[in-house]
């Protein structure tokens, strides 16, 4: 897919604003699907099932026609408590937009004005929105909105409403993303395969998982990796793919510019010699 279709962009927001119910929101309404009561579908680790948050990034690619083009979102939900601060920087350097959630019942909390700024000094397209909509408004958070205004550049009166529980207000958010948020753009002048690894998962039967946003050139299975404090070959891709949810959506053999998705890699047994 032609980089101006992609859109990478990251959801953040303070705890227990709504984050990953918003995401499987969207994830359910691009689809079709519904979510089985009591399962979440990006949380996946046993420790963020049983707590009920989010401790890593999870990423996913959605599918979305737009004036008669078809898009990918890449959204990536990242955590809302402090202590993963770090997963959630990880996150929005693989992206070039943020949404910005603000729960109406309880308005801006510090770690909406912490993620806020994040956003900004990584230079991300910001969309704030009201989550939860369908709930009665606290009086006061127009006013606590104001902190962020200056942040954000978006006045209160002009904030999306949304509320994940009835799946309101969602085409608006995807056609936002569209329109706002910047396509994904190489800095480099060649065709030189260059990525981003923001995260990383093991498991015993599959290996080593890298999550990775491609900054130029195009990555094939079975290709071999440098990392950039190594002097040669290291890893060999064993599989690759994206986030796709549904099991139609074909496994590609390549990832390209501007695209998220993950590798498999084998590591050569010599290179701790």
């Amino acid at each position: 897919m032609e980089t101006k279709y992609i859109r990478n962009v990251a959801v953040v927001a303070h705890i227990d604003h709504g984050k990953t119910t918003f995401s499987n929101a969207l994830i359910e309404h691009v689809y079709g699907f519904k979510k089985t009561k009591g399962s979440f579908q990006l949380d996946s680790m046993e420790l963020e099932r049983e707590r009920g948050i989010t401790i890593k990034s999870h990423p996913i690619s959605l599918s979305y026609k737009y004036k008669k083009k078809e898009y990918t979102i890449n959204l990536i939900d990242t955590p809302g408590h402090i202590d993963f601060s770090n997963e959630v920087l990880r996150g929005l350097i693989a992206a070039e937009g943020a949404i910005l959630l603000v729960d109406v019942s309880k308005g801006v909390q510090p770690q909406t004005l912490f993620n806020a700024k994040l956003a900004v000094e990584n230079n991300l397209k910001i969309i704030p929105i009201l989550n939860k909509s369908d709930l009665v408004s606290c009086k006061g958070l127009s006013k606590g909105y104001s902190i962020l205004e200056d942040v954000t550049g978006t006045k209160y009166a002009d904030l999306l409403r949304v509320s994940s529980k009835k799946k309101l207000g969602l085409d608006s958010v995807l056609e936002k993303i569209i329109e706002d948020v910047p396509a994904p753009f190489s800095v480099h002048k060649d065709s030189r395969f260059r990525a981003l690894i923001f995260d990383s998962t093991y498991d015993e039967h599959v290996g080593l998982t890298f999550y990775i946003k491609v900054y130029s050139g195009t990555l094939n299975k079975n290709d071999r990796l440098v990392l950039v404090n190594k002097d040669k070959p290291i890893l060999i891709v064993k599989s690759l793919g994206f986030f796709n949810i549904t099991k139609t959506q074909r496994t590609p053999s390549f990832i390209s510019e501007g695209g998220i998705g993950f590798i498999t890699i084998r590591i050569k047994k010599d290179v701790w010699d």
